[in-house]
């Protein structure tokens, strides 16, 4: 159970902590500084995420029914972490959008999988006691991802104060000595 609670929470906390990056990653990969564009990428690239568990979370359901959970739930979670590192490392804004949607239909393999894997695997509904113990399993898993919700845009705010660049903090350019920066800088 501490398992599945475990991958409900990252890939929550994997969606939340992007979300407050998303804007200067935009900017930088777009190279645009006009607040409509921006904005209208912004809003495309969290629907391009949310909308991917739609095609892809019944054929991750058909997996799991015949193939088994583990395995589903193992290449879920790899693939949501390798998907959310090529998003985080994109060059471009069509690499970032091929990222994001591969990235939410990586998670659409988990939630869903780890609930089914509950419903497996606490019996089922003939007694009192066994359906209390899968309401309340359900109950932790969606506790769960509401933690990730929270604390993935609060470790991204960080992030964005501390201004990350492909993982190194940047300087900002007057902390640089002037013999020093580059001449768009200067």
């Amino acid at each position: 159970m501490g398992s599945l609670l475990a991958s409900a929470f990252v890939v929550a906390l994997g969606y939340g902590i992007v979300l407050p990056v998303l804007p200067m990653m935009v900017e930088r990969l777009a190279g645009s500084t006009d607040p409509a564009f921006n904005a209208r990428q912004i809003g495309l690239l969290t629907a391009a995420y949310v909308a991917a568990p739609v095609g892809a979370a019944f054929l991750w359901g058909k997996w799991s029914d015949s193939i088994g959970r583990r395995p589903v739930l193992v290449v879920g979670l790899t693939g949501f972490a390798v998907t959310l590192a090529a998003s985080a490392l994109a060059p471009n804004l069509l690499v970032l959008y091929v990222g994001r949607i591969l990235n939410g239909g990586f998670a659409a393999a988990v939630g869903p999988t780890a609930l089914a894997f509950i419903a497996d695997t606490e019996g089922g509904a003939d007694t009192e006691g066994e359906d209390d113990r899968r309401t309340r399993a359900f109950g932790w898993m969606s506790m769960a991802s509401i933690a990730g919700f929270l604390v993935g845009p609060m470790l991204g705010g960080l992030a964005a104060e501390l201004n990350f660049d492909l993982g190194v903090a940047a300087v900002a350019p007057q902390a640089v000595p002037s013999s020093l920066r580059p001449a768009s800088h200067q």
